[in-house]
């Protein structure tokens, strides 16, 4: 197992930011997956790893392939033995994942901070956020009240729209 130390050294080598996406894409890899595509690739020095990042970012950007990674991320980041993930993480993991790709996740972490709504985002709060950056428009045109949504999301075009 390697260590926090060891992980942010590794990262260091191939330079890259710990505030990107690629901590992520390299995390949702099992150890057995990891050994046997390094065997694959035939990738057995740093310089030969820093090769095949693109093809890493590239393949996350398939959007069955970003899905599970957005999911994979949120038991990556909360606290190990609990069902929630603290609001400052999965802000600071929205920001990362979404933020570039989803006008919404601006102004939905803007209410995050002005409203406080909660202070934990649970699994299927977590799930649907991307659900819902994905398929409801900035305008908030298609948003229909009552669908199943999370009161969280609810709460915030409720925000949104009286802004």
């Amino acid at each position: 197992m390697i260590t926090p130390e060891g992980t942010q050294q590794f990262f260091e080598d191939i330079g890259v930011s710990l505030e990107s996406t690629m901590p992520i894409i390299i995390g949702f890899f099992s150890l057995t997956e990891w050994m046997n595509g390094l065997r694959e690739l035939r990738v057995d020095s740093i310089n030969k790893f820093k090769d095949i990042l693109p093809n890493l970012q590239n393949m996350v950007q398939i959007d069955n392939e970003f899905k599970k990674l957005y999911l994979f991320s949120f038991g990556f980041a909360k606290t190990a033995g609990q069902k929630s993930m603290d609001v400052e993480t999965a802000t600071a993991l929205w920001q990362i994942l979404l933020q570039d790709k989803y006008p919404h996740i601006s102004s939905f972490l803007e209410f995050l901070q002005e409203v406080k709504p909660v202070k934990v985002i649970n699994k299927d709060q977590w799930s649907n956020i991307l659900e819902f950056v994905k398929t409801v428009p900035v305008d908030l045109s298609t948003y229909d009240d009552s669908s199943s949504w999370p009161v969280l999301l609810d709460d915030y075009v409720a925000w949104k729209r009286g802004k």
